[in-house]
């Protein structure tokens, strides 16, 4: 399972930085950058949403799998709850399907929408959940997305170790 730990982490920092992110600024969903602290002090109540969701996706597709500590303990909780297998019995040559991979990845936005949306009500990767299930449904509307994915996999699976660049 590891090859597909890395996919999905892989996939999810590039999905976010290559597609989402732009697609979310072109729909004016969130802004391109970051509002300084100041700028945040002036900013219109939706511009300051903007943000806010900016710093979510952030957070979900880049902070959380590239943090050296990895989101293992998360993937274990979102395998378990999927595949019905333990924790301990993921580690054992566990095989998984890339079907069941893209479900997952999936999996993990719910898993993180329903975790920080208990603590904060404005919380929501559901923008990104249903492109994602919009991809599974209708492949040919997301031949650039599915390209990522599929680069995403040439790229786990060439020969050599995998690392994360901070």
């Amino acid at each position: 399972m590891e090859k597909g730990f890395q996919i999905i982490v892989f996939f999810l920092m590039d999905f976010w930085e290559n597609y989402l992110k732009g697609l979310m600024v072109e729909k004016n969903l969130i802004a391109h950058e970051k509002l300084y602290p100041l700028e945040r002090e002036q900013a219109l109540p939706e511009d300051k949403i903007k943000d806010d969701l900016h710093d979510n996706y952030h957070l979900v597709f880049m902070t959380i799998p590239g943090d050296p500590a990895g989101p293992g303990d998360y993937f274990e909780e979102i395998i378990e709850a999927r595949m019905k297998i333990p924790p301990l019995k993921q580690h054992d040559g566990l095989i998984v399907s890339e079907d069941m991979l893209f479900q997952l990845t999936i999996d993990y936005c719910h898993y993180f929408n329903e975790k920080f949306a208990q603590n904060d009500r404005n919380f929501s990767l559901d923008f990104a959940i249903d492109w994602l299930e919009d991809m599974r449904r209708h492949p040919d509307k997301h031949k650039t997305e599915w390209k990522i994915w599929e680069q995403t996999i040439e790229y786990v699976l060439s020969p050599g170790d995998k690392h994360l660049i901070f």
